[in-house]
């Protein structure tokens, strides 16, 4: 099986099973709980009282260009590295997303909470906003 091949089988994979996960009404709620998002100001305090984890959700190559400092790279669409980077996780700590396609980070925030994940925010406007706020990135 070839290298796209097998992204397409773990997108496919992560697809079904978000959706039989749950009925969704809302693209922002999954089962009880809502995903909600946080603009970059509200992050940088939140990220400050709080132990949590950022997830960088952009490809390899892009965040490995610019990134928030100390996002961790977490790709969902490959499911065996993003299931074995989940396990190394506390799940019992705050998740913060961000990215560059408003779907694929919605999708993982679903997936955080199928994954029994309490609490997922998402950056509104991701590194972009960031930016636009003048906060400080890793090149």
């Amino acid at each position: 099986m070839g290298c796209n091949n097998a992204n397409q089988a773990d997108a496919e994979y992560f697809s079904e099973e978000l959706e039989s996960s749950a009925e969704i009404d809302s693209p922002l709620v999954t089962r009880d709980q809502t995903i909600q998002k946080v603009t970059a100001n509200q992050l940088v305090q939140m990220l400050a009282l709080d132990k949590a984890y950022l997830i960088d959700s952009r490809s390899v190559e892009e965040y490995n260009e610019k990134r928030i400092g100390n996002a961790i790279h977490f790709n969902i669409d490959q499911k065996e590295e993003a299931e074995s980077k989940f396990k190394s996780l506390d799940q019992t700590r705050t998740f913060y997303i961000y990215g560059k396609n408003e779907a694929q980070i919605q999708n993982l925030g679903k997936w955080l909470i199928k994954q029994g994940v309490n609490q997922v925010y998402i950056l509104d406007g991701g590194l972009q906003a960031w930016e636009e706020a003048q906060l400080p990135t890793i090149h």
